[in-house]
């Protein structure tokens, strides 16, 4: 940094400039402040270019100590960073940067991450704004994705910084930062008798709810992504947004804006909050067994003549388990699976009391394995379900790994209520989402390959009644990527293109 009385930066050597000299105190949790001349305000943008410098910088040595990319501003301080499964002596400090190791997605958990990288919402656009390496930036906020940390990328982890939780008795929304997962919105809103329909596990962080959200509630209560009032975060191209849906009312521009938010948010940008409708808590009676693969076909064609208030999922791995799930009415009693299951339903106070998902799948205790998964979506299977669940039988034979599965939940009802054309989430007419989870031991490249090999199998038997794709999980990395982006947004897809070089034209986020 040059020495001058207006102490410009000129490009070169900021972390030796920001020797001891340059800190001002140090508090007691282990913050460090910087002087306010380190940095002239006239010049600087908060981060901006110390950011930049400091991604180049970790790709390559240990970080010195101490160092700092904005004026008068506390910064955390980290005695080491892990890197690839080693520690290297360091100090962060703009930047929080941890390992991505301890992800709760195994494959994640085990990628040869760069980091994992915590950045309060000053930072965060300067981030975005400043060009990085390598890219894709991957984001992690519950930590489920396969796709929340990967060898040799950056992982933004939204868990530290963006964990608001404010309920407005008045209006029943709840505002929210997308660091929370499912569960502690749900355990947020229990003091207030309030929730919104949530996935088949509250693990998953806000990429559940921006990629659609789907759930045992949803033929009732609609996907969790309709229930989206307002949304704010950081476009790739590091421009700041807050936009709520009354606002792109007449605005075409606005209005297309809302849309790729809705549904396809991990292209376009990092969304940092949320306003949410949200519905009284409510009963569930669920039952959960193990039935006979000649069984399926009927299970599947009595669950599309259900009412909207009830739901089927099942899944299939050593065993064949359904799950249904049944809304209980204001003052009433269940009537639908009592009368399927005599004693064995079971009443939940809410969804985080129903029991563990596939649980039934298998007597032995799974032995650590990687995966992918990916969901297709599609009509009514109807007279045709033997037909599906024969083709699927010759692939469970063949199945590479024991945690290879396959499995389904049910659509239809409240989400085919609301317009193709409003959001991303166009396969409006879905009534069914099959998911293929293809599995392998970690280290076995061979078995990855045979994985990936038998789930683009399953994938073509499943195709003909399901023909779109709901990308829960982004597969940028692999060769089915931009075909899986064609079933899942079809002639939507070239305006979302046109939308990320205008949003992200450096490709920083995963890439479309």
């Amino acid at each position: 940094m040059a020495s001058g009385e207006q102490h410009r930066w000129d490009g070169q050597n900021l972390f030796n400039s920001l020797g001891p000299e340059a800190i001002e105190s140090f508090t007691e949790n282990g913050l460090c402040k910087f002087k306010k001349s380190v940095l002239h305000r006239k010049i600087w943008k908060p981060g901006l270019q110390a950011v930049g410098e400091a991604f180049e910088f970790l790709n390559r040595q240990p970080v010195p100590a101490p160092m700092a990319a904005d004026q008068n501003t506390m910064f955390p301080i980290r005695k080491s960073i892990e890197r690839q499964g080693h520690t290297e002596g360091a100090s962060a400090t703009n930047l929080f940067v941890s390992s991505a190791r301890d992800l709760m997605n195994a494959l994640a958990k085990d990628a040869r991450s760069e980091g994992r990288l915590s950045l309060n919402p000053d930072l965060l656009p300067a981030v975005l704004a400043h060009p990085l390496h390598p890219t894709p930036l991957l984001v992690s906020s519950g930590g489920t994705s396969s796709r929340c940390a990967g060898n040799g990328l950056w992982t933004l982890d939204l868990k530290r910084h963006y964990r608001e939780l404010r309920y407005h008795e008045a209006s029943s929304l709840v505002t929210i930062g997308t660091g929370l997962t499912m569960a502690e919105l749900l355990e947020g809103l229990r003091s207030h008798q309030r929730a919104l329909p949530i996935g088949l596990s509250g693990v998953p962080g806000s990429g559940f709810l921006l990629t659609g959200g789907m759930g045992p509630l949803s033929r009732l209560q609609g996907l969790a992504m309709d229930h989206i009032q307002r949304i704010e975060g950081v476009w790739g191209n590091g421009v700041a947004f807050n936009v709520h849906r009354h606002d792109v009312i007449g605005d075409e521009r606005a209005a297309r804006y809302w849309r790729a938010l809705l549904g396809a948010a991990p292209f376009f940008a990092v969304v940092t909050g949320l306003d949410l409708r949200t519905r009284p808590i409510k009963p569930l009676a669920v039952l959960q067994e193990r039935i006979t693969v000649d069984a399926l076909p009927n299970w599947i064609r009595s669950a599309e003549q259900w009412l909207p208030s009830a739901s089927l999922q099942w899944s299939w791995g050593d065993h064949v388990e359904v799950y249904a799930v049944e809304c209980v009415p204001d003052g009433g009693t269940p009537d639908l699976l009592p009368a399927l299951a005599g004693e064995a339903a079971e009443i939940c106070a809410d969804q985080l009391s129903l029991p563990v998902f596939g649980r039934l799948t298998s007597d032995q205790k799974p032995s650590p394995f990687h995966c992918e998964v990916l969901g297709r979506l599609g009509s009514s299977w109807g007279e045709q379900a033997e037909s599906v669940v024969d083709r699927l039988r010759e692939q469970m034979m063949r199945r590479p790994h024991p945690s290879c599965r396959i499995s389904a939940q049910q659509l239809g009802g409240a989400t085919g209520t609301v317009a193709a054309a409003s959001t991303s989430f166009i396969h409006r007419d879905a009534v069914w989402k099959p998911w293929i989870t293809a599995a392998w031991t970690p280290g076995d490249l061979p078995g990855r390959k045979h994985a990936l090999e038998w789930m683009d199998c399953v994938s073509h038997a499943l195709m003909a009644l399901n023909p779109g794709v709901h990308l829960a999980q982004l597969h940028d990395h692999l060769p089915c990527h931009d075909q899986e982006l064609k079933d899942a947004f079809g002639s939507w897809l070239p305006s979302l293109q046109q939308l990320k070089v205008e949003l992200d034209p450096d490709q920083r986020l995963c890439r479309l």
